[in-house]
């Protein structure tokens, strides 16, 4: 009943496609600011501008005066964006991974209910192991939702930092855009920019799958049974940080909205 073959069959395709978006993009992020270094070199006495390189983070000690150690600054801040990439990718591989098994596991839960013959609840002969089977089906339920608590608190902490500073950034990175005059300045800020929201899209609808997860037909104790759990399985399990935003696309547009108004913000001072 479990569709096994077919979950990590499309794990392995979507972390193909992540895998050689994430060489790319990190590739071109981090070769951008040695092509801008290139094309506007001037001599040894010139500053090392911001644009080139991939941070743009300070460099005291007179550095920016000194090109012998751009090689060097450059390999740091690739080590530094490797390492941020490592962190998105890593929470990104186990968030897909752990909510591709709890799918398959609804899922193979909602093919055991309709296969479900309520014709057994009035059988005497077959009641008994009818009302096994179902408590069995119940009990699995909530083992499931307690799964996805177990889940969620291991995940919220992650989800709130990262999506806040991902509206951070996306914000920034919007500003930079806009005030870039350079093509391949901006083709560079474009590129965290589209990880970023891809990156917010894909975990927003990973979170709205999990929310998504006739039996009419028997004797007024499997009626009673099946309403009691109908009552508690309108109670839907989400991913969320700290109860206050839920990982849905509710929230993906709430944070490219946060982003836009920091973005409006900033353009307004």
């Amino acid at each position: 009943m479990y569709k096994v073959d077919q979950a990590y069959a499309n794990f392995l395709k979507r972390y193909s496609y992540v895998k050689a978006f994430t060489i790319l993009a990190l590739t071109g992020f981090a070769c951008a600011p040695v092509v801008m270094y290139i094309l506007t070199y001037e001599d040894r006495h010139a500053p090392i501008l911001l644009d080139h390189q991939i941070l743009g983070g300070w460099l005291p000690f007179d550095l920016r005066q000194n090109h012998y150690v751009y090689p060097l600054v450059w390999a740091y801040d690739v080590i530094s964006t490797v390492t941020g990439a490592a962190f998105f990718s890593s929470f990104d591989t186990i968030f897909n991974a752990v909510q591709a098994q709890l799918i398959m596991h609804y899922d193979c839960l909602c093919r055991n209910i309709k296969d479900i013959n309520v014709a057994y609840s009035v059988t005497s002969n077959d009641e008994q192991q009818f009302y096994v089977e179902l408590g069995y089906l119940i009990e699995r339920h909530q083992h499931l939702n307690a799964l996805v608590n177990h889940f969620n608190t291991i995940v919220r902490g992650a989800i709130f930092s990262t999506h806040l500073v991902g509206a951070t950034s996306i914000c920034f990175h919007l500003y930079l855009i806009t005030e870039s005059q350079d093509l391949l300045m901006i083709g560079k800020y474009v590129i965290p920019t589209l990880v970023l929201v891809v990156f917010t899209f894909e975990i927003c609808l990973r979170g709205a799958q999990l929310e998504e997860a006739n039996w009419y037909m028997g004797s007024r104790k499997y009626r009673r049974l099946i309403l009691m759990w109908l009552k508690y399985a309108q109670l839907t399990k989400n991913v969320n940080a700290y109860g206050m935003v839920k990982v849905n696309m509710v929230h993906f547009s709430e944070i490219m909205k946060l982003a836009y108004r920091l973005f409006a913000f900033l353009k307004s001072n």
